[in-house]
């Protein structure tokens, strides 16, 4: 099973881009940090996945990962 990751990238134009790898759509923001919090939540409600911000040279500069709630440690 793969797991999705979700990756935000720089648009061509002005601002950022949010898509699901594979996937042929994709979500605009103007501002990265809205772009990696929609990113985060997308990931959150499918778990387990991956966010992966990318520079505009394509290098990877950040990643969150989301594994299965039940590997998450109740207190």
């Amino acid at each position: 099973m793969s797991v999705p990751v979700f990756v935000v990238a720089p648009e061509a134009s002005i601002g950022w881009r949010v898509s699901a790898d594979g996937a042929p759509e994709a979500h605009s923001f103007v501002d990265k940090r809205l772009a990696i919090r929609y990113a985060r939540d997308w990931a959150e409600a499918n778990r387990p996945s991956r966010v992966v911000v990318r520079s505009r040279e394509g290098a990877d500069e950040a990643h969150w990962d989301y594994p299965p709630l039940f590997l998450l440690r109740r207190r």
